[in-house]
């Protein structure tokens, strides 16, 4: 189940343009509200069932993401190089050559903390943390 709300999230996270107004259900808006209150510049999108809440704490760029219910299913946040763990940062080294990091974000759930970097050449390439190191999660020619 956790593979699916991360594979959807990462989905969402890449390709999310459907934005709308008035549309988010009543549960979802008032989960929102509890946690940031009515104040927060926030856009909201849809996508899979999935309900994005987009908005900035501070500095940082927070995405939450809630099912119809209003139930809290993830939160992403962007991330620098530098945010990351150093085993992290050191690992991504070996895979950098030839590609670019163009995005880097954790996501948490009720398990725990993944991180997930956006690498764009020859190919896209997505790279998922799995303790220390960096695995693959998809490749997709340009």
């Amino acid at each position: 189940m956790k593979q699916i709300v991360i594979a959807l999230c990462i989905i969402t996270l890449s390709s999310f343009n459907s934005l709308f107004a008035n549309s988010v259900p009543g549960p979802v808006e008032h989960s929102f509200e509890a946690t940031f209150g009515r104040n927060t510049d926030v856009t909201w999108s849809e996508s899979n069932g999935l309900f994005k809440a987009s908005f900035t704490i501070g500095s940082e760029h927070v995405i939450q993401f809630y099912n119809s219910d209003g139930d809290e299913v993830a939160v992403a946040q962007y991330l620098t190089i530098a945010k990351l763990p150093a085993a992290l940062q050191e690992d991504l080294k070996k895979y950098t050559a030839g590609y670019t990091v163009s995005e880097i974000f954790e996501i948490s759930d009720e398990l725990g903390a993944s991180y997930y970097v956006t690498l764009t050449g020859e190919k896209t390439i997505v790279m998922r943390s799995i303790g220390n190191v960096w695995k693959l999660f998809s490749k997709a020619k340009k």
